[in-house]
């Protein structure tokens, strides 16, 4: 299935190299404190996709990695801020002169690049510190021949540089088929790295995914060139196995090779870390919490509802961000991660732009990649069972307000992806006819294209993603960040949350006409009936290839939600194709 994306930013370096300076100047009027170091780390990160970036470019040119003078200057960069961050985390002073900045500047230079988000900084809260100490804690030596894995690792080795007192690093990247990955290594750069063949050997990265590829990938090349597994160390982001895709030889060496790592709950969650752990960052916002932080992750907010579990929503657990609930005397709070770096900053401005026009509940602040925003209290939609008219003139009016405050620089998938995307996870459901009625059914995709105004869409339009407050108003949950989601589809034009509307909410033809007509109204652009067919046929192949990986994923009761899921959009996609409005007694929204 079709789900996943991998996120790029077109950039100036010398831009980003100002930003980063910007950032770097900023610390030095901030007190102590864990916002001090969220936005340490935020500059740290920017300069990991700086070197990316740059890096990145002369390995397309010369297609294979060497090393050069900007590899130089961003290993000196990286170490030493990844040196300030630790220090930091250390409840150290900060010493800002230990910032390498004539490499900051030598790399800051007009040239358009290519920088990549890191997965683990946005979805799965994954904090640099964590590399660091697991060096400081894996008995290596400053001797270390460090290997990072761009795109993140290219940060990460630094901080297991930094924890192992190692002044250089490396980096490498994998490229090929996803499950089969392989580097090239210029003739150059092998002889640095394996100018000590006695050398213990650390190969860092997130991960490891589906098939640990990457990871083998850099272990393989180090194998041929005569280093033994035994001088060989992996840093990865946490201490499971690999994916289903591994290689059975890449398996096998898993197994026996020795791993470092730090888990979440040991850096984030342990009291006696930087200024209490999690627990103390959210108390500078709430005030001292009243019992223990409360994980309700992977569904478990499910449990703090009315329902039953037989009436339970269905949840992708492995999609799900971390989520904490917090306590304190000025009310009950949701702690979500939300993203390190220039995400997590994009997130708190839509964030507060949306309490403001009444939309989201309000929001404490950001501490270190976690949202804290109140808790909202309400009935789903399922038990508030509303009256229709003012559902669609509440939807339409919240809508209305994405397309105006959130108009976005470039569209996530082109409408071209969007339509392979739909073409080809419908197919899998429905088989080969399918899937050329599809192609029929969408066209050409240049025919569309050039109507399309992205936003920053919602993406999530379920029912169980609204309440209807006590005071009688359609609050959004969960509205700050699923256009920069895991997956390909970021931002759209504002049809594609009207298409999600009309499958979600079970809007009959008619009623997605008056919310197309309404929103298109307020956003001061005609309706776009075709736009919007498209959108929803589309729309309804990416929720079957989400929950069909969902499906996969999850366990028990609900993968077999997710399984209903997957029916029920597979079923509304074969209704489109045949030219007819399913009937409402196909449509099980929220049978799970």
């Amino acid at each position: 299935m079709l789900v996943y994306g991998d996120a790029e930013r077109l950039e100036n370096a010398g831009d980003l190299g100002a930003e980063i300076t910007q950032k770097l100047l900023g610390l030095q009027g901030m007190p102590p404190g864990i916002a001090r170091h969220a936005a340490l780390v935020s500059a740290f990160i920017r300069a990991g996709e700086l070197a990316q970036g740059l890096l990145d470019i002369a390995w397309k040119m010369d297609e294979a990695d060497d090393w050069s003078a900007d590899a130089q200057a961003s290993s000196t960069l990286l170490i030493g801020l990844a040196g300030v961050v630790g220090r930091s985390w250390a409840g150290c002073e900060l010493q800002y002169g230990e910032v390498p900045v004539e490499h900051l500047n030598q790399l800051s230079r007009s040239v358009s690049i290519r920088t990549k988000q890191g997965e683990g900084y946005a979805f799965y809260a994954l904090f640099p510190e964590s590399y660091l100490l697991a060096a400081e804690r894996s008995g290596l030596g400053a001797q270390t021949v460090v290997l990072g894995i761009r795109s993140i690792g290219t940060g990460l080795a630094a901080m297991v540089a930094a924890g192992l007192g190692a002044d250089s690093m490396f980096t490498l990247r994998p490229h090929g088929h996803p499950y089969h990955r392989q580097i090239t290594v210029a003739p150059g750069l092998a002889a640095r790295i394996l100018a000590d063949p006695q050398a213990q050997f650390a190969i860092v990265d997130e991960g490891p995914g589906l098939s640990g590829s990457s990871f083998g990938s850099v272990a393989d090349w180090l194998e041929v060139a005569g280093i033994s597994p035994e001088q060989i160390h992996f840093f990865p982001s946490h201490t499971g196995d690999l994916g289903p895709q591994a290689e059975s030889r890449h398996r096998q060496r898993w197994a026996r090779a020795q791993r470092h790592s730090i888990g979440f709950d040991s850096v984030v969650l342990n009291k006696t870390g930087f200024m209490g752990g999690l627990a103390g960052w959210v108390e500078t916002l709430i005030g001292p919490l009243q019992e223990p932080l409360r994980d309700i992750s992977g569904g478990g907010w499910r449990q703090l509802g009315a329902a039953d579990a037989a009436n339970w929503p269905p949840v992708d657990t492995g999609l799900e961000k971390r989520k904490l609930l917090a306590v304190s005397a000025t009310g009950t709070w949701l702690v979500k991660w939300a993203g390190l770096g220039r995400m997590a900053d994009d997130k708190l401005r839509r964030g507060h732009q949306l309490v403001e026009a009444g939309w989201t509940p309000e929001i404490a602040g950001m501490c270190h990649g976690f949202l804290v925003q109140r808790w909202a209290e309400g009935s789903s939609l399922r038990q508030a069972q509303p009256e229709r008219g003012w559902l669609l003139e509440q939807v339409g009016e919240y809508l209305s307000f994405r397309a105006r405050a959130f108009p976005a620089d470039a569209a996530g998938a082109a409408l071209g992806e969007l339509y392979e995307m739909a073409r080809y996870n419908i197919g899998v459901v429905l088989g080969e006819d399918a899937s050329k009625r599809v192609s029929m059914a969408l066209g050409a995709p240049e025919a569309l294209a050039e109507r399309v105004q992205p936003a920053h869409t919602d993406n999530r339009l379920h029912w169980w993603e609204w309440l209807v407050s006590p005071q009688g108003r359609l609050l959004k949950t969960d509205a700050l960040d699923h256009d920069s989601a895991h997956d390909l589809v970021s931002c759209q034009d504002i049809a594609w949350d009207i298409a999600g509307a009309a499958v979600e909410l079970e809007l009959t033809a008619a009623e997605r006409t008056i919310l197309a007509q309404k929103v298109a109204a307020a956003a001061g652009r005609p309706a776009d009936p075709e736009l919007l067919d498209a959108m929803e046929l589309c729309y309804l192949g990416f929720q079957i290839g989400l929950w069909s990986f969902a499906a996969g994923s999850n366990g028990g009761a609900d993968a077999e939600a997710a399984r209903v899921m997957v029916q029920r959009y597979s079923q509304l996609a074969a209704a489109c194709l045949s030219g007819h409005s399913p009937p409402m007694s196909i449509q099980l929204a929220g049978s799970g």
